[in-house]
């Protein structure tokens, strides 16, 4: 499971490799922006304000998904790259191996994304 918070954007991300609801996390990250409002700004978020953010939970049929018990760490950064990157969430289960060996090659040469 992976949410991203766009601050700039007003954009919440979230994505389940596993395919789970995204509903509880992404009011949970909307709560964390507002008590972060009160506290740091001493103001309160209102329900327009929370209306004017971008909040995208995708069903298991719009993103890749997982097929094992064991690739959900590669799911995650891969959603990240892509989701970060503003790319279509193009890859499956039998990308994993390949991705792997990219991410690995990143990790060693320093590159920024996976999918370059």
């Amino acid at each position: 499971m992976l949410v991203i918070a766009l601050m700039q954007q007003k954009r919440i991300l979230y994505r389940d490799a596993l395919g789970g609801g995204g509903e509880k996390y992404t009011n949970a990250i909307m709560k964390y922006l507002g008590d972060e409002m009160h506290e740091k700004l001493g103001l309160v978020m209102t329900q327009e304000e929370q209306a004017q953010w971008d909040v995208q939970s995708l069903m298991p049929a719009e993103s890749p998904q997982q097929q094992n018990g064991f690739d959900c760490g590669m799911f995650v950064c891969m959603y990240a790259d892509y989701m970060l990157q503003d790319l279509p969430e193009q890859f499956s289960q039998q990308d994993m191996p390949m991705l792997r060996n990219k991410i690995c090659y990143c990790v060693l040469t320093g590159c920024l994304f996976y999918t370059v």
